[in-house]
C-alpha cells in the first residue's frame, strides 16, 4: 500500500487508539482529509486496556502530575499532562458516550466498571471517524526514505510521511507486544535506557508469606535499607506463597531494582502509635487471660494474620495470662513493623508497567516528536515515563497520545515543525 501523506500509528493500545483519535480531530478542525492508519500486532486493539484495574479500568486519577511518574527525566511528562489533564480525560471520554465516576483517592472508572466500555468508546470513535484499524499486523521494520517512512509487514508495505509509535512495554508480555518498540526505535538509531518490571510483587521468603496466601490487609508498606526509610505507602497487602503484592508494596517495587540489601516492613495497624497498640494489647491481656494466646489478636487483625504474628513470639496454645511484658511488647513491635526479607521483584508477567524505554533526552515533550528523526513520534509506556499505581499509566497514556496525534498531523499540513 502506498499512502505519501498518510499517518501511521503502530500499536493499537490506549495511547495508540488515543493518538488515532487525536490526529482524527486535528484533521477535521483543519478541513483536511489525511489517511490514518493503526496497525496492531494481536488479532484486536485494547487488549491490555480489557485487563486494567481488574476488569474495571481506573482509567485516570485526578492528582496526575509528574511527581507521580518516574524515569530518568520525570518532569518530560509535565506539558503533555497539562495539555491533556485527568480532567480534561474525564471531559472527552464524556463526549465519546462514557461517564465516568470518581473513587477512594481520585481514581477515576468509568460509571458501569466495566473495561470494555472505555474500548468501545475508542473503538466506535475511531470507526466514525474513518481511522483504518488493520488487526494481525506486526511491524517488521520501519524504513526511513526521502519523503517519509516504509513501514514493512510481513505482507505488505505501508508509505507514508509520519509514524506514532505506541507499541507498549514488556510488562504483562501475553497482553503486550513485548519489545518490538524499542526494537523498532532503535533501528532508527534511538536509545533506550535499561528496562525492568514495576509495579510487580516483591519476593520474599516463602516461608513468611505461605501461611497467609490469599490473604488481604490494610495498612502501610516501608522499604528499608538499613535504618533508612527509601519509600512508604498506605494502602492494601496482599500475601502470596513467595512474595507480597498490593497497591502498598507494588509501589516500592521499582525501588527495589535500584537498592540492594532492602527489607520490607508492614505496620498493620497504621492508625495506631506503638504506644497505643501496646496499651491496647494489655487491656487484651487483662480481658482475655484464660483464653489461649492464638485469641489475642483476634478482635485486632485477620484471624490468620494475628496467630501467624503471635505464633513467631509464643506457642499459640500459651495462656495469655501468661505472656509475658517482654513477649507481649515483642508482638506489638511486630503489628507495627512487621519484617520480611527482600529477594527481589517478580518477573514481567507479573508486571502492570515497564520502567526504563525510549530515552527522553531524545523526543520533545512539548510534540512528542523525535528529535533524530523528522516525522517520528513515541507514546505511552515505550518512552522513559513509568507512573505510580492507580490510574497514573492510562493517563500518560491518553496524555502522550493525544499530543502526539495532534502534533503529528500539524507536521504533515506543514503547520509546524517536528
Amino acid at each position: 500500500m502506498s499512502s505519501q501523506k498518510a499517518l501511521v500509528i503502530v500499536g493499537g493500545g490506549a495511547s495508540g487508539l488515543m493518538a488515532a483519535l487525536s490526529a482524527s480531530i486535528q484533521c477535521r478542525e483543519m478541513h483536511a482529509n489525511l489517511p490514518i492508519i493503526v496497525l496492531e500486532k494481536g488479532p484486536r486493539v485494547g487488549k491490555k486496556l480489557l485487563a486494567t484495574g481488574n476488569g474495571r479500568c481506573n482509567l485516570s486519577n485526578l492528582k496526575a502530575s509528574p511527581e507521580r511518574y518516574h524515569g530518568k527525566h520525570p518532569n518530560f511528562c509535565r506539558t503533555a499532562l497539562s495539555i491533556f489533564s485527568p480532567s480534561t480525560t474525564v471531559g472527552f471520554f464524556g463526549k465519546l458516550g462514557l461517564l465516568c465516576r470518581v473513587e477512594g483517592e481520585n481514581l477515576v472508572y468509568p460509571y458501569c466498571e466495566q473495561a470494555s466500555a472505555v474500548l468501545d468508546c475508542l473503538r466506535f470513535a475511531c470507526e466514525r471517524m474513518g481511522v483504518r484499524i488493520r488487526c494481525d499486523a506486526q511491524v517488521q521494520a520501519i524504513q526511513r526514505r526521502k519523503n517519509g517512512f516504509s513501514v514493512v509487514l510481513s505482507n505488505d508495505t505501508v508509505d507514508c510521511q509520519s509514524v506514532i509509535l505506541a507499541a507498549g512495554g514488556m510488562a504483562s508480555p501475553q497482553l503486550s507486544s513485548g519489545d518490538d518498540g524499542y526494537r523498532l526505535a532503535k533501528s532508527l538509531g534511538h536509545n533506550c535506557t535499561p528496562l525492568f518490571p514495576a509495579l510487580v510483587p516483591v519476593r520474599t521468603d516463602p516461608a513468611c508469606t505461605r501461611p497467609l496466601k490469599g490473604i488481604r490487609v490494610k495498612g502501610t508498606a516501608s522499604l528499608m535499607q538499613g535504618q533508612t526509610s527509601l519509600r512508604t505507602e498506605k494502602g492494601e497487602i496482599q500475601f502470596s506463597d513467595g512474595s507480597l503484592s498490593g497497591i502498598s508494596v507494588m509501589q516500592l517495587s521499582r525501588l527495589v531494582s535500584f537498592h540492594k540489601h532492602t527489607r520490607i516492613l508492614l505496620d498493620l495497624m497504621p492508625d495506631y502509635s506503638e504506644k497505643q497498640v501496646q496499651s491496647l494489647l494489655k487491656r487484651m491481656q487483662h480481658l482475655l487471660q484464660a483464653e489461649p494466646a492464638e485469641r489475642l489478636l483476634s478482635g485486632l487483625l485477620n484471624k490468620r494474620v494475628g496467630q501467624t504474628l503471635v505464633k513467631q513470639t509464643v506457642s499459640l496454645s500459651c495462656p495469655i495470662g501468661n505472656i509475658s511484658p517482654a513477649e507481649l511488647e515483642n508482638i506489638g513491635c511486630r503489628i507495627k513493623a512487621w519484617e520480611f526479607p527482600v529477594l527481589g521483584v517478580g518477573n514481567w508477567k507479573n508486571a502492570q508497567v515497564t520502567a526504563g524505554g525510549l530515552d527522553t533526552n531524545e523526543f520533545d515533550s512539548q510534540t512528542m516528536a523525535s528529535r533524530l528523526i523528522p516525522g517520528f513520534y513515541a507514546t505511552g509506556e515505550v518512552l522513559d515515563i513509568d507512573g505510580d499505581c492507580g490510574g497514573f499509566n492510562l493517563q500518560w497514556a491518553w496524555s502522550s497520545g493525544h499530543l502526539a496525534g495532534r502534533c503529528a498531523v500539524l507536521y504533515l499540513l506543514g503547520r509546524t515543525q517536528a
